[in-house]
């Protein structure tokens, strides 16, 4: 997804933020640019992602922050500050996107498929992208393939095992959770 500082964006975990590279009037100093974050408007609590002088970064809450993402939708307001070797320093306007969950009816799509069914394709897949060599390509929905619905948004062979038991266990193992 390409979100740009004024528009105003509806995505899913990651998405890409872009902006244009500037330069220094005195052209021996390299810019360096920080990509700032807030969930308020005035950046109260905000945190900061050094990016060197790249011009893109793929925003993942959990990589980005070290917290559990969010649920439900959530706006997210950022601005890019580029310095130079002198830390001399200029914002860009404020952007902001929102977060909205892909996940719906019960966790368990793992695939994403457009009947939103869970069934053995869904563990195949899981499997595939945690164990394959080379691995799968990563579920487009975490809270999907976050099956049991643990707090921390992980998948791992506990999700696998739990679609297991819910598909082909005698009894049956619990419904997944419901998205959040």
């Amino acid at each position: 997804i390409l979100i740009t500082a004024d528009d105003t964006t509806f995505a899913s975990f990651p998405c890409l933020l872009q902006w244009h590279s500037t330069s220094d009037p005195n052209p021996d100093h390299v810019v360096s640019y920080d990509l700032i974050l807030s969930t308020d408007s005035i950046f109260l609590e905000s945190f900061a992602v050094p990016l060197a002088q790249d011009t893109s970064y793929s925003f993942d809450f959990q990589t980005t922050s070290r917290r559990p993402a969010p649920t439900g939708s959530v706006d997210y307001y950022w601005k890019v500050q580029a310095r130079d070797d002198w830390n001399a320093a200029s914002s860009s306007p404020t952007g902001v996107f929102r977060v909205s969950s892909c996940c719906t009816g019960i966790r368990g799509n793992a695939n994403f498929d457009i009947e939103d069914k869970v069934n053995i394709a869904d563990i195949a897949y899981l499997v595939d992208w945690l164990f394959g060599i080379p691995g799968g390509p990563q579920p487009s929905c975490r809270e999907e393939g976050n099956a049991n619905g643990d707090s921390e948004e992980k998948m791992s062979i506990s999700d696998v095992t739990y679609l297991i038991r819910y598909l082909f266990g005698m009894p049956p193992g619990p419904v997944p959770p419901s998205c959040p």
